[in-house]
């Protein structure tokens, strides 16, 4: 996120601290007032299609995942974020 803002993408964080209940309602908000999320996470997207619930089609949902205890670097989630801005514009 720092290294997206700090090359001028406009980018924010949501993490949740529990996913039981699942913030579908916080979930649903931002994606009504964002251009799209991206769900990175440390598996095969096991939470990425409850987001895409959550969001209603508000906006595109894509996701980044890591398998096998190996934690994506820096650079990779910013090269993911900065595909995705590009995309949008």
């Amino acid at each position: 996120v720092n290294m997206a803002r700090a090359n001028g993408i406009k980018v924010g964080l949501f993490r949740p601290i529990t996913l039981w209940p699942f913030p579908s309602k916080a979930i649903h908000a931002i994606g009504k007032k964002t251009k799209a999320i991206l769900t990175v996470e440390l598996n095969m997207g096991q939470m990425v299609s409850d987001v895409k619930l959550a969001v209603e089609n508000a906006c595109p949902v894509e996701f980044y995942g890591r398998t096998g205890g190996m934690l994506p670097s820096v650079e990779e989630v910013y090269k993911k974020i900065a595909t995705m801005a590009a995309e949008l514009k």
